[in-house]
């Protein structure tokens, strides 16, 4: 069965629990969302702890979405201002920082400095069946 989320809080709540589980059972999660549209208020996403307000990815996870119709998407969209890509601190929704990391089905959108960032030196790092749209390069 597939995970309802409706807020950026709860699908990094749900990654969390997920990680700590699969942690202590020595496993590497995979994490069926059901489909979903996350609208990331700038002022929500970016906020002065910037660390805390992205989703790290600093574990082996696989994070799905479960396209079981046609037109079904996860997508995260981020809304703010036009200016956000000149503003240094401004970083990416999401950060994987750790080898084996999929993420499978998603469509990213809106993100004015980038969608995800994928630290240097990950390896078995898989975007599979990604979708990017309206996203600024850093």
């Amino acid at each position: 069965d597939c995970i309802p989320i409706e807020t950026w809080h709860a699908l990094k709540a749900t990654v969390a629990t997920a990680i700590n589980v699969a942690q202590v059972a020595g496993t590497r999660p995979h994490i069926l969302f059901c489909p979903f549209h996350i609208r990331l208020e700038y002022s929500e996403v970016y906020s002065d702890d910037q660390w805390e307000s992205m989703l790290q990815l600093d574990s082996p996870i696989h994070l799905q979405c479960y396209k079981d119709n046609p037109g079904d998407e996860c997508i995260i969209e981020v809304v703010g201002p036009q200016y956000a890509r000149r503003m240094w601190w401004y970083r990416q929704p999401i950060s994987v920082e750790a080898n084996d990391v999929w993420l499978q089905g998603f469509t990213m959108s809106g993100g004015q400095n980038g969608a995800l960032t994928v630290l240097e030196g990950n390896m078995g790092v898989k975007l599979i069946d990604m979708e990017f749209n309206g996203n600024s390069s850093p």
